[in-house]
């Protein structure tokens, strides 16, 4: 490939994978994990679309295009498809760490007072401390780093005279729900499906409808007017699509029609120049 597509399109990815990482990082989701789920997908696309006569493309073929070792790509190609438990297994662990953390500190009845309540305990010191269980389930993960982290979960508190409380005996970071999640997901399905298919489509084939407008230099003063004009038109339009497709999925539909799924996505554009 000319190595100036090459370079255009790792600035576009540059310019759009911050975005995905500030979805991910409040959800406890690290880098390693994505590197784990980018490998498969590299892997999954190289052996579904790049074989020959129908089969996958083989180990040595899917190594030579994805850039990987032929052991990574055995290993991926032997694990379950999907979304892969490898992929995982870094929060599960991480989850548990936290989770037998706080456990820990309800249930150890040297951090817990004289009615067995959970003791508030000194950042720093020998035990009883939050380092030394910070120390117990971390090692030598900064205690800073797993105190920083408990605070988001809203686990842990520090009090006036700067002791750790804990509010809670489990770890749950999440900042969405899972329906929230599934959103994101397929709203960039959406999106990208349909910019990969009018580059990449047949000359015989019709595009798919992708529009785009953007103003730099507009005065800040008139989003409201903005967000209000397109809400307006928008619902308008969406509602008008909304019933076109329900009429032809109710009304003009045979059983033995092949069917598919058609419709649209609009979303509004806000940023920094």
């Amino acid at each position: 490939m000319n190595n100036v597509i090459q370079v255009a399109l790792l600035k576009a990815c540059a310019r759009f994978l911050p975005a995905i990482v500030r979805l991910l990082i409040p959800n406890g989701i690290n880098c390693r994990q994505m590197i784990e789920l980018v490998k498969n997908a590299y892997v999954d696309v190289v052996a579904e679309e790049h074989g020959l006569n129908g089969r996958p493309a083989n180990i040595s073929k899917t190594a030579i295009m994805t850039g990987l070792t032929r052991a990574d790509v055995r290993r991926i190609r032997e694990r379950d498809r999907g979304l892969r438990s490898d992929a995982l297994k870094d929060s599960d662990q991480r989850r548990y760490n936290f989770t037998a953390l706080l456990s820990d500190w309800h249930l150890d009845k040297k951090i817990s007072d004289y009615e067995g309540k959970p003791m508030d305990l000194p950042l720093e010191g020998d035990a009883p401390s939050f380092k030394a269980l910070a120390q117990k389930h971390f090692g030598s993960v900064p205690i800073t780093a797993v105190l920083r982290e408990l605070k988001k979960a809203n686990a842990v508190e520090r009090t006036e005279d700067g002791k750790v409380r804990v509010l809670r005996d489990f770890y749950s970071p999440e900042r969405m729900s899972i329906d929230q999640a599934e959103r994101v997901g397929g709203l960039l399905l959406d999106f990208i499906t349909t910019v990969e298919f009018n580059l990449h489509r047949e000359k015989s084939d019709n595009a798919r409808v992708e529009y785009r407008t953007t103003q730099t230099d507009v005065p800040v003063r008139h989003l409201s007017a903005f967000t209000s004009l397109l809400n307006d038109e928008a619902t308008v339009f969406y509602q008008r699509i909304d019933r076109w497709l329900e009429d032809k999925k109710r009304y003009e539909s045979s059983p033995d029609e092949k069917k598919v799924r058609m419709g649209f996505g609009l979303y509004q554009i806000h940023g920094s120049q």
